[in-house]
């Protein structure tokens, strides 16, 4: 009895130590589920910037070819009016060698016209330059500011994956806790029940015993022990007399 006794105790001992450790669990659970959810937020919003990102760094391609189109059509007109300009000053040179002042007023205001132009034109040149370098800087900032988004991301979903499948592997031992746990509850209900129906049997025993023991003082009051056998000690003639009732 003493040996079951203290075979049921270790069981309950056991249950209720994994349920301590099964309260701990699912309270980690609980902490790793709300990480996940706070993980999934920040990856939403990460795709909200990075759509943002992407949105202005199509804008600052489609700023930065528009000026390679304005400086590639400034730089041929340029040429043009470099070329025109290099006609005139050559014709005139053909021309008796007379100097740029001794020509006709229309000339001389067209080649000053165009000397303008030209002048003007370089600084156009230049700024529409200067516009495209800034933009193909715009670009390369987002480009990189992109870059770092999507690796951010990247490192958030594999953080996230690894706490999913932790909290697979997590749920997976809790069922199979929850499985041993039930089978050795199972085993200690099936112990006490074997301990009360042995309980019982004791207890049957331990009265029918008493109810013997009750018939024998009775028969040994009824008789005396020599008319039993004379021959036998009194403790045989009651072993005797117990043995015959």
């Amino acid at each position: 009895i003493q040996e079951r006794d203290s075979l049921i105790e270790d069981n309950q001992s056991q249950l209720e130590q994994q349920k301590r450790v099964l309260g701990e669990i699912q309270t980690t659970l609980g902490d790793n589920q709300q990480q996940i959810n706070a993980l999934r937020m920040t990856l939403l919003a990460r795709d909200a910037i990075i759509a943002d990102l992407e949105g202005r760094l199509s804008t600052a391609r489609a700023a930065a070819h528009k000026l390679e189109v304005r400086l590639d059509a400034t730089q041929q007109e340029g040429a043009k009016l470099q070329e025109e300009i290099e006609t005139l000053r050559s014709q005139h040179r053909r021309s008796s060698g007379r100097s740029p002042l001794t020509l006709p007023d229309s000339t001389q205001r067209h080649l000053k016209t165009l000397e303008e132009a030209e002048c003007l034109l370089a600084v156009k040149l230049r700024e529409t330059q200067r516009q495209a370098r800034s933009g193909e800087e715009a670009r390369r900032k987002l480009e990189g500011q992109v870059r770092d988004a999507e690796e951010r991301i990247h490192e958030r979903e594999v953080k996230l994956q690894r706490m999913e499948e932790d909290n697979r592997k997590a749920c997976f031992a809790i069922e199979g806790f929850m499985k041993r746990s039930k089978s050795q509850s199972r085993e200690v209900e099936q112990l006490q029940a074997e301990c009360r129906r042995k309980d019982r049997c004791i207890q049957a025993l331990t009265l029918e015993m008493s109810q013997l023991r009750e018939g024998c003082y009775k028969v040994q009051a009824r008789t005396s022990a020599p008319t039993v056998h004379a021959d036998m000690t009194e403790e045989e003639n009651e072993v005797t007399i117990c043995s015959l009732y």
